[in-house]
């Protein structure tokens, strides 16, 4: 059974979800986990971990793009107000220490 939530679930849906929740409970029990279960495998897989790397790209090819986009387009997030005038203090009093 493939669970995957939309919007758009009924009252039915929601009744056979929940009834399947009780069946895993029940088989798992207490002191069980569900990593072993396949529901938790189809769930994860479908609802949070997206096919990596993609089909047709080594994860080498995958982590370089990424890296050049950085590397190309980056955007430092600009400094809080007043905090280059503190720096530039700062800077200033470790050469006059330094001199």
């Amino acid at each position: 059974m493939s669970l995957s939530l939309t919007p758009t679930l009924t009252r039915h849906d929601v009744e056979r979800i929940h009834q399947h929740s009780l069946d895993l409970l029940e088989r798992v029990g207490i002191g069980g986990h569900y990593l072993t279960q396949r529901e938790t495998r189809n769930f994860t897989r479908s609802e949070y971990v997206p096919m990596w790397p993609p089909e047709g790209k080594t994860a080498m090819e995958v982590v370089h793009e990424e890296a050049l986009d950085i590397l190309h387009n980056h955007q430092r997030p600009p400094l809080p107000e007043g905090a280059a005038d503190k720096i530039e203090a700062i800077v200033a009093e470790v050469d006059k220490a330094l001199a």
